[in-house]
């Protein structure tokens, strides 16, 4: 990797894939500083500058941060992994990845759902994939499905069935995955499993160039409801998805995670913010 490693940072700027089924990046190079978001297994990443054994790295979707170098394999020929040929994109929340194609095969790792891995061979019961470091393994071929281009865009109710999926995961600030998610993580993630991709903060979805004001009357399954400080005024800090009218499905702190709430809560209506319906998204 070009760059020093001499406890001063270099610019640096190199495609690269994660090797770790879940990475946090940080917003410094410390593991006890704040969690920025996280990556997955097998995306793509671009290094901008290296600290000691820290790198630090942007994803598809713009956000950046602080992440171990040890799970940040550079692309030295300049392709990306899984972007071609065969690829496995996992379909459940959670999928083992076993050294062997036996169920009492050691446990590789646990990919989490739209993970994409490079597919090797597959039948019915197994798939082999290739995972980001050469290492050979082996998923349930029921837990994934073949990644290809949605044929169409999702309805709101499909966008719904997919968020009520994750009903009672826990909350976690920065958390972008079935093991811990925050509220604009969530929702991006929700959007992703459809092909959709949506800035990674509550602010930027709301100010997507793409988003369409929509009335609190008007609401429909899949629109963004939006949250704010100083009874509906001031900076953008929470987001849910609607179900329907004005019930919305969210991750929530204080213990909760993800919940179905009401837009009559007080505790909501008096910081609500407005919403935001995201095209090509379209009414079941």
């Amino acid at each position: 990797m070009p760059g020093t490693r001499n406890g001063s940072s270099s610019a640096v700027v190199q495609l690269a894939v994660i090797s770790k089924n879940v990475l946090n990046l940080h917003t410094q190079p410390d593991v006890s500083s704040e969690l920025e978001t996280q990556a997955i297994l097998g995306q793509p990443a671009w290094i901008e500058k290296e600290q000691d054994e820290w790198v630090y790295i942007r994803t598809w979707d713009g956000c950046g941060g602080w992440a171990l170098s040890t799970w940040v394999l550079p692309r030295t020929d300049g392709t990306e992994y899984a972007a071609s040929g065969c690829v496995a994109r996992m379909n459940s929340l959670f999928a083992d990845i076993l050294a062997a194609p036996d169920e009492s095969a050691d446990i590789l790792t646990k990919a989490v759902i739209t993970s994409e891995l490079e597919i090797l061979e597959s039948d019915d019961e197994w798939t082999t994939v290739v995972l980001p470091g050469g290492e050979q393994g082996y998923i349930h071929s029921a837990e994934i499905k073949q990644a290809t281009p949605p044929a169409s865009p999702p309805s709101g109710d499909e966008l719904v069935a997919t968020a009520k999926r994750f009903i009672g995961i826990p909350y976690l600030w920065g958390g972008a995955t079935p093991f811990g998610l925050d509220c604009s993580g969530f929702v991006q993630l929700v959007y992703h499993i459809h092909g959709l991709r949506i800035p990674r903060n509550s602010y930027q979805q709301a100010e997507d160039e793409r988003a369409v004001p929509v009335e609190r009357e008007a609401l429909v399954a899949g629109d963004l409801v939006f949250f704010a400080g100083g009874e509906g005024r001031g900076r953008i800090t929470h987001v849910g998805m609607s179900i329907g009218g004005l019930r919305f499905i969210h991750a929530l702190g204080g213990g909760t995670g993800v919940t179905i709430s009401s837009l009559e809560e007080h505790r909501f209506k008096d910081i609500y913010w407005g919403a935001r319906r995201l095209l090509p998204v379209v009414r079941s």
